[in-house]
Parts: C-alpha cells; structure tokens; sequence
C-alpha cells in the first residue's frame, strides 16, 4: 500500500442579507496527496588522493516512495554531473568510492537518491585531490673528491604524506631516483650525503620527495669535485731529528740525497725548507743541511752548509763563513718558512716572506763528491725541502711557502715526508724519502732509528697541504 500525504482543512456554510451573516456547522476535510522526491544530505568527502576519495550521503525520508537507487554525482564546475557512482537503495546512509580523479584538482560532489518521483540531490561539497609535493634543493656544500653534502625542503606535501625524501644526481643533467639517490627519512628540511663519486668530475643533483601521487623534484644544482689527492699529498708528515752527533759537530743519524751533488746546482738556485727548533736555543748548534764529501770529517770540510747558533744562522761555503749572521732572534716552537737564493753573484735569506740578509760571493767550485745530506746535530722538526733550478723571487716565495710544491715546474728536489711511514710509529722497514719532484733523487737513511717520538715521521708542522 502507498504511503499517502495528508492534508487537511476546515469549511462551513453561511448565508447573509442585510441585517446579518448566519454560518452553518463547522465541516473538515482531509484531501489525500500524491508520494514526493525522496530528502537527504551529503555527506564530507574523506580518504583524498590524487586519483579517489570517498563520500556518500544520508536519506531521511523516501518521499514516499522506495528509494530504488542512491549515489553520488560529481564533476569539475558547481551543480555538474559528469561522473556517478551508486550503492544500493532504500533510506538511510551510504557511501561510495570516487575514482579515475585527476591529481590537483577540485571536484563538486553531491549525494543523490531515486524513487518513482524522480532524483532528489543532497548539499553540494567540494575537495582538491591531492598532488605531488613541492620541495626544493639545498645548495652543495663539504665537497671533496668523492664526496659532497646537498640536502632539501619540502614546502608542501600535496595533500598526501610524504613516504620518501632525498637527493639524487648524474653526471648528466636532470637526475632522477632512477639515478643515484639517497633516502633520508620523511621529515624536512632533511640534509644527504652523496658518497662514490669520482674526482675532477661535473655532477648535477636534485632533492626529491614522493607522497601516494607521485615524485616531484627541486631545482637542478650543478658541482665539481675536487681533483684527487696524489699519495705525495696524503697522510702528511714532517721528520723530527733529535741530537746524536759525531765530532765537531756532524751528525750521526743522517738523510742522504742519491744523485744530488753540489756539482749538480746551476750558477742560479735557490734552496727552501720549514723548520722549527725542538730544543733551548742555547743548546742549538749544529747544520740544517750540507754538501760534504764523505770522505772527509768534521763541518769544516764541508764545501757548502747552512749552519746555526744558538738563534742565528750561518752561511758556509768552501770551508769559510760568511755573513755573520744571516739571520738571528730565532726562537724555539717557531716555525720558520726558510729560503736561501743565489743568482749568480749574490746571496739572499728570507725567513717567512721577509727578506733576512743579502751578500756578494762567487759560488764556483762545485766538488762532483759532495753529497747533500741533513741529520741529527740539531734537535728539530723539517719539512718541505725543496731545491729549485733558479733564483726564486721574493714574491715566489711569498706566493708558494704555504702551499704544495707538487707538480711546480723548475723543481730540482723535493721531500716533503708524506705517505711515507706511521707517525711516531715503527717505521724501521723505511729505507728512504720520495723525492716529489719526479727526478729520482730519493732520499736514503743512515743509521736512523726510526722507531721513537724523535728521528723519525711526526705530526706535520704546516698545515692545508
């Protein structure tokens, strides 16, 4: 049987003349009404992706009629129905799967239900699928030859939870997580370290960040590695020599270069070294370095020697001194970037930069018997030694005291103690020195014990090379 609608009205009778109105009983009247659309409400859209939501609605009353079906309707403009989905009939409430949505974009959705009337629409709501997120690149930072830190900010996640975050980089421009990449957890802005790379070489990197939508990346940043550090260059070190001399002053323990003689220096030279006193300064005596004939005893027969005192330096040169002093105020735990040059016909001494002492002598006879060779008369640190085939400048040396002399043109010999041995270490299987240089002249040990804190490899006393 159909449900019927009720309506219902009062009537009575009444005549009237001119003296007055008279009115009949009081009548009611109930006039039976046809079923009406059904009634209902929509209800908020939940569970958004980029590509599906859920919603549904509520009917409170068939109109009645039976509700024979139940819906939702949306599309892309207000009051539209380019797209349904229904769920069963009858009152009561419903919800339904939105799908094949479009990330990014805002629907109009309405709950609607059926019955013989026709097709009844709920409260119209609107939603934005979700999108991919927005994120951008920290810029490159801590690069070494094969390493390099970047990193990134998530601005907005796109509606949806971020389930992956990183960097990822090529040798080729627009990287992708199809490249390498790092993951670094979901929480920004997030910091990544790029490891394996190669040295000397171009990469171009980009954050990205993935929710349920997709992944979307930052703006693109190009880097270029460091250029490798040759083993010249690695596990720095300088060499400590400690007193243990032989009569007048010639050292015991000594470094003796192969194939380098006095001989060997052209009319222009120039002979450069860091050094630092170990011990009081009225105990220091003895060479830095010097060209003997081997042969021969004593630092008198030495044919060329730079020799101190106490805090002055000495020049000798063919068993005579010259320039008293070359330089003097040096102190011990200084550490002193030492030149001597010679052009032919005169003699300078720079300590840091500065020019110490300058003199006029003839340096012509050259023994082929005399060795260079340095050792243990005074107790001191060494490093950097280096002999060159002409008189530098003094902006040459300025220029190139506080950095690696490795791969310089005009190098005749170069020891600068890297990679060689442990430092303070066991290094009594280490015969000898790299000559850096590329020329061979290698330098041999003799006599010392290279297994203690002195006469042997220690902390390097320059420091960035």
């Amino acid at each position: 049987m159909k449900n019927l609608l009720i309506i219902s009205f009062c009537f009575s009778a009444f005549f009237s003349n001119a003296q007055r109105t008279m009115f009949g009983a009081q009548n009611n009247y109930v006039a039976p009404t046809g079923p009406s659309l059904p009634v209902l409400v929509t209800t908020a859209v939940t569970a958004i992706t980029g590509t599906t939501a859920t919603s549904g609605g509520t009917v409170t009353s068939d109109g009645g009629e039976p509700v024979t079906s139940r819906g939702v309707v949306w599309g892309t403009s207000p009051g539209s129905s380019t797209y349904s989905a229904t769920t069963g009939s009858g009152i009561g409430a419903f919800s339904t799967n939105l799908t094949s949505l479009s990330a990014a974009t805002t629907y109009y959705v309405r709950a609607f239900a059926t019955n013989s009337v026709g097709t009844a629409y709920g409260n119209e709501l609107n939603f934005t699928t979700a999108s991919v997120p927005t994120v951008t690149t920290t810029a490159i930072t801590n690069i070494t030859e094969n390493s390099a830190t970047s990193g990134g900010t998530v601005t907005a996640t796109g509606g949806a939870a971020i389930t992956a975050q990183g960097v990822c980089w090529s040798t080729t421009a627009n990287p992708t997580i199809s490249n390498s990449f790092t993951t670094s957890g979901t929480t920004t802005p997030f910091t990544s370290n790029l490891t394996g790379l190669t040295a000397s070489t171009t990469y171009y990197v980009r954050a990205y960040a993935t929710n349920s939508v997709g992944t979307s990346y930052g703006s693109q940043i190009s880097f270029t590695t460091s250029a490798a550090v040759p083993a010249a260059l690695s596990n720095q070190a300088s060499f400590s020599w400690n007193v243990n001399q032989l009569a007048q002053n010639m050292p015991n323990y000594y470094l003796e270069a192969n194939n380098f003689t006095l001989s060997q220096l052209p009319t222009a030279w120039t002979i450069q070294w860091t050094y630092k006193i170990d011990t009081d300064i009225p105990s220091t005596d003895g060479m830095h370095w010097y060209f003997q004939n081997p042969s021969t005893i004593g630092k008198y027969s030495t044919q060329m020697h730079l020799y101190q005192i106490n805090g002055q330096l000495q020049f000798w040169y063919n068993g005579n001194s010259y320039a008293e002093y070359l330089m003097s105020g040096m102190t011990a735990g200084t550490i002193y970037k030492l030149a001597v040059t010679y052009d032919g016909t005169t003699l300078r001494t720079y300590s840091n930069g500065s020019l110490m002492s300058t003199f006029a002598i003839n340096i012509t006879v050259k023994p082929t018997n005399s060795t260079l060779r340095m050792g243990s008369n005074i107790a001191r640190t060494m490093d950097e030694f280096r002999i060159w085939n002409s008189a530098l400048s003094q902006t040459q040396i300025s220029a190139n005291q506080d950095v690696t002399a490795y791969g310089s043109t005009g190098l005749m010999l170069y020891y600068n103690f890297n990679n060689q041995g442990t430092l303070g270490g066991n290094n009594t299987t280490v015969t000898s020195v790299t000559d850096q240089s590329g020329n061979n002249r290698n330098g041999t040990f003799y006599n010392v014990p290279l297994n203690a804190a002195t006469n042997n490899f220690v902390n390097s006393i320059v420091t960035g090379y």
